[in-house]
């Protein structure tokens, strides 16, 4: 009996204990934090940052682990800071909805020409709500360095100017924080002789462990010479390029007729469809974002060589497998072989391999599924 009433009160403290807001990110409750923006050093004060009179905004933006924006309540995108004189420093409020995980905090400070000048990224906070929280900032961003857009910066071209290169004045690349992912559907119009669709991959009809195309996969576009460049500040236009090629997105055009990409109809057969980098990333919204393009062979490389550099992928949530690049063949020859025009290849620079650019960067057929990480220019 006293077994079953001791049970019983411990059943009952638990119960008032999880009403209790005790470890704020523990569940997905709506939390309030103040934010304050200081100094490189992490002086509370902020003064100095406070005091550069050319700085017109602040904002602060929150992620999950993942690197996915989690919404301020109130402006439904960041948090807005403002000048308190009497501290003389930047601060503000922030209401989020928690995700149950750990998060951490991007702030940047902005001229009135909309550059930005100052950033700062917090560590994982994992109680976040208990108090008042101070971001470091520092000047401009650093290779490495975590971007407004979720992802890290790749590279920096020194200062901010409008090069007719990105439809914009801008001076950093920023990677998107994953890879892009869309499940397959039947939209996509697989082989159903061979394959079925399960949790948004293709598998093998007869086996559902092999995955045929993962949600990662893409195919790159439209068999065409559509003249997609290869240099750096070129994987914009190339992704508007390939955005507006004149193929509607349920055209047939990859994989070439008798070749069936693993479990799509060939091109030419009935309910062929697209399934094309382009036509998708040149419509996404990433944390808040629609500028995202699909980085050029060399902007693609130097995200391999300028993070990764020997290190692990996974730090860049990278993984060890070929990624496609917006840059098309241009001078008609692909692994050695001459072939009859540049509108059957593509450039792909492979993760999984030392870090040397020839060894790294090869021409594929356009009907291969590869991955693609998305970049955007600030």
């Amino acid at each position: 009996m006293k077994t079953t009433k001791i049970i019983a009160y411990i059943m009952l403290l638990a119960l008032i204990l999880s009403g209790c807001n005790f470890f704020p990110t523990s569940d997905s409750k709506l939390t309030t934090a103040k934010l304050i923006i200081g100094d490189p050093t992490g002086s509370r004060a902020g003064s100095a940052v406070y005091q550069d009179s050319l700085i017109t905004t602040f904002w602060v933006k929150a992620y999950d682990s993942d690197g996915v924006q989690i919404i301020d309540n109130v402006t439904e995108n960041a948090a807005v800071l403002t000048r308190n004189a009497s501290e003389d420093r930047w601060e503000g409020t922030m209401s989020i909805t928690l995700p149950g995980g750990d998060i951490y905090l991007h702030a940047v400070g902005l001229n009135e020409a909309g550059e930005f000048v100052y950033q700062g990224t917090t560590s994982m906070i994992s109680n976040f709500g208990a108090g008042p929280i101070t971001i470091a900032t520092a000047l401009g961003y650093s290779v490495g360095d975590k971007g407004p857009g979720g992802g890290w910066i790749f590279y920096d071209k020194g200062s901010y100017s409008d090069d007719g290169k990105m439809d914009k004045s801008w001076r950093y690349l920023e990677t998107a924080p994953t890879d892009l992912t869309k499940n397959w559907d039947d939209v996509n119009k697989i082989d159903d002789t061979l394959v079925k669709l399960v949790d948004g991959n293709v598998v093998d009809k007869n086996n559902e462990s092999t995955i045929i195309l993962s949600t990662y996969d893409w195919y790159w576009g439209s068999y065409a010479t559509l003249s997609t460049l290869p240099q750096v500040k070129e994987g914009w236009n190339n992704t508007d390029i390939l955005d507006g090629d004149g193929v509607d997105g349920l055209s047939g055009a990859t994989p070439v007729k008798g070749i069936k990409g693993r479990g799509r109809p060939a091109s030419g057969d009935e309910l062929n469809s697209r399934r094309d980098t382009g036509l998708y990333v040149s419509k996404a919204i990433i944390n808040s974002y629609s500028d995202w393009f699909i980085p050029s062979k060399t902007e693609l490389y130097t995200i391999l060589s300028n993070l990764v550099n020997g290190g692990t992928r996974s730090d860049w949530n990278l993984s060890e497998t070929v990624y496609w690049s917006s840059s098309e063949d241009t001078d008609s020859v692909a692994n050695g072989e001459d072939t009859p025009e540049d509108a059957y290849w593509a450039w792909a620079v492979d993760f999984g391999t030392t870090l040397t650019l020839d060894s790294e960067t090869e021409l594929v057929q356009r009907y291969e599924p590869y991955r693609v990480r998305p970049a955007r220019a600030f």
